[in-house]
């Protein structure tokens, strides 16, 4: 058990794909590209070549494949950088701003509201509720 009362900061190192699975996900995506351009002889046998060339290089030898990893795996980690916080703004922006401002307007939770036809502000216990065993053992 630590003496902190707070958990560790520790960053986690994120570890690249193998570069294995580097070239089977590009030779996939080569074949993918081969079958919706099969209409289009030029784009089918250049896509055909580049997915032979990576499977092979996938099957014989994927160190081969390691820049190509490494490259793939940087542009993730900055689409990542770019994309989660858009995302995350879109997100705060299409449901808690509208959220927040419908309750502003509409509720009043904190009973702010000035009443000025009321006596008092003060808010009454309902009978049901209990004396003093609400405030015991909060936490």
């Amino acid at each position: 058990m630590s003496a902190g009362m707070h958990d560790p900061l520790v960053t986690n190192k994120i570890k690249p794909p193998s570069p294995r699975g580097t070239g089977i996900v590009f030779t996939i995506v080569a074949l993918v590209v081969a079958v919706l351009a099969r209409r289009n002889p030029p784009v089918w046998i250049a896509a055909c070549a580049v997915a032979a060339a990576l499977g092979a290089i996938t099957l014989a030898k994927p160190s081969l494949l390691g820049p190509l990893n490494r490259a793939w795996f940087r542009l993730g980690l900055l689409l990542n950088r770019i994309v989660n916080p858009v995302v995350m703004l879109f997100v705060f922006a299409v449901v808690f701003v509208p959220m927040g401002l419908a309750m502003r307007i509409w509720r009043d939770p904190l009973l702010r509201r000035r009443r000025p036809e009321a006596a008092s502000y003060w808010v009454a216990r309902t009978p049901g509720e209990a004396a003093g065993s609400s405030m015991r053992n909060q936490f």
